[in-house]
């Protein structure tokens, strides 16, 4: 099993292997040697996501078209160019278009990096592959941080709740502002919501699985998971015409009537963020160790069963999930301590996969996997990644095959990512504005090793465990999702 590295993640940690100690001096100088200096000649250590230089916003034309230049020779040896020719296709107009347009320089609105960071976002977002896109961060942003609430007028059935009953709210602003906490956001720019998120959509690194065309309401699902931090992106904002000099240009609801918002730019670092979250009245169960990527402890009133969040695959990660383990009976076990064991990747994008699969390999010789419901996987729209492959392995230890998750039970939003992907990042930094680019190096055929074979390639509740975010339970700190997976607890 490989290690997937999800780009999302802000930082990457690499972890060097030691040498076995029972090697003999001698060999293992040798392989030593040897190591370091294929790795010091072909420069092999991976950079890790970063900031946007800005000195980046300085370069002019030229320098910008010799970086293009390059990116798309570096694009073309991604492996799904060399068997998707639909794709290819796509990705070339894209960057021949961009780099048209820098040509002809005129049509330029505000700086180059205005013109390019944007051009060169759409056109890696055209290759259809979630990994490949920019890895690196403004350094100054619209301070300002908008999540999708299914609007409480609407009663869907089943899986179908379409965009139009979609509101935008703001979740968490930059401390002068925290008055407009909560309100919906009706226009950005000159835009309505629905028509700001239509011209958003082309420039956001979504998997092709999940296309307009073939899966339009898992695209429309993906367009709200993946379009949340380009609000915030000055270089986007300013390229569509929804922010200017003073601001990002917002138009909220207040008590029933519209109202005007500019949120001015700020430094990343200055920014001093407030939460709808941080005025709860009382912390839920789920959220009790904020700084923890990983925590477990017994769920309250639920003396039998308990709670696994896992925020981040880190090696790392390991001994905690071995205390799990240990806590958990072995198949045929005369002890009923436990019999319930909920596992939250609601809000892990990845990073290494191997402690997760062997987790889930230990997983499949205790009792809980055996039981119906034994095994609770709460799952989101950012389970992305290594922790996708995760919730994959976990099922398959409870029996899954097929379309069935055997005995466990996923809870909570569809997956964005199909079980079969691209990924094994590789990151490459372009040399006149230091933007790093990652794109993917491999294909992950996940469906195969696992067995599973959804119908809509990724991994999603069934329509009785579909639960969507509730603003109403959201600002009152109700866990909607782990709520619901209480429910099935007696």
């Amino acid at each position: 099993m490989a290690v997937q590295i999800n780009i999302r993640e802000q930082a990457i940690r690499q972890k060097g292997a030691g040498l076995h100690h029972t090697l003999g001096s001698g060999f293992a100088l040798i392989l030593f040697l040897a190591v370091f200096l294929v790795s010091a000649a072909s420069c092999t250590t991976p950079l890790q996501w970063g900031t946007i230089p800005p000195s980046a916003d300085d370069l002019d034309v030229q320098a910008w078209l010799s970086d293009i230049s390059l990116l798309k020779n570096e694009i073309i040896k991604h492996p799904k160019l060399a068997s998707d020719e639909v794709a290819r296709q796509a990705f070339i107009q894209e960057i021949e278009a961009l780099q048209h347009t820098m040509e002809t320089a005129d049509n330029l609105i505000g700086s180059p990096a205005d013109t390019a960071i944007p051009g060169i976002q759409r056109s890696l977002a055209a290759v259809g592959d979630g990994h490949t896109r920019i890895n690196a961060s403004p350094s100054e942003i619209f301070p300002v941080a908008m999540r999708f609430f299914l609007d409480s007028c609407y009663a869907y059935e089943g899986a179908d709740a379409p965009m139009e009953h979609w509101d935008l709210r703001i979740a968490a602003i930059n401390q002068p502002q925290t008055e407009y906490l909560g309100l919906i956001v009706t226009r950005i720019g000159s835009f309505t919501t629905q028509e700001a998120i239509q011209q958003i959509a082309p420039y956001l690194s979504i998997e092709s699985a999940v296309s307009k065309e073939t899966e339009p309401y898992l695209y429309a699902h993906a367009v709200r998971s993946e379009i949340m931090e380009s609000f915030m992106n000055p270089y986007l904002m300013r390229h569509l015409g929804m922010a200017d000099e003073k601001g990002l240009a917002l138009t909220v609801l207040r008590e029933g009537a519209e109202e005007k918002l500019s949120v001015p730019l700020v430094s990343r670092q200055d920014n001093h963020w407030v939460r709808v979250l941080d005025s709860i009245p009382s912390i839920p169960f789920t959220r009790s160790h904020p700084e923890a990527h990983w925590w477990y402890d017994y769920i309250p009133e639920h003396s039998s069963s308990i709670y696994l969040r896992y925020d981040d695959c880190d090696q790392a990660a390991w001994p905690l999930l071995q205390e799990v383990l240990a806590l958990l009976p072995d198949k045929g076990s005369q002890q009923t301590s436990l019999d319930h064991l909920i596992v939250d990747l609601r809000f892990n994008s990845g990073g290494n996969s191997m402690p997760g699969y062997r987790f889930a390999q230990a997983l499949a010789k205790k009792q809980v996997s055996a039981e119906q419901g034994g095994v609770i996987i709460l799952i989101s729209g950012t389970t992305f990644s290594s922790a996708m492959q995760n919730a994959a392995d976990i099922i398959k230890a409870c029996g899954g095959k097929d379309q069935s998750t055997g005995t466990a039970i996923l809870i909570g939003e569809p997956l964005i990512e199909p079980l079969r992907h691209y990924g094994e990042v590789k990151r490459f930094s372009l040399p006149a504005s230091g933007l790093i680019i990652g794109r993917s190096s491999r294909l992950w055929t996940y469906d195969t090793s696992t067995g599973l074979f959804p119908p809509r390639k990724v991994l999603e509740p069934s329509a009785e465990h579909l639960v969507w975010p509730d603003f109403d339970d959201y600002q009152n700190g109700i866990d909607t999702v782990f709520e619901h997976a209480l429910e099935l607890i007696p």
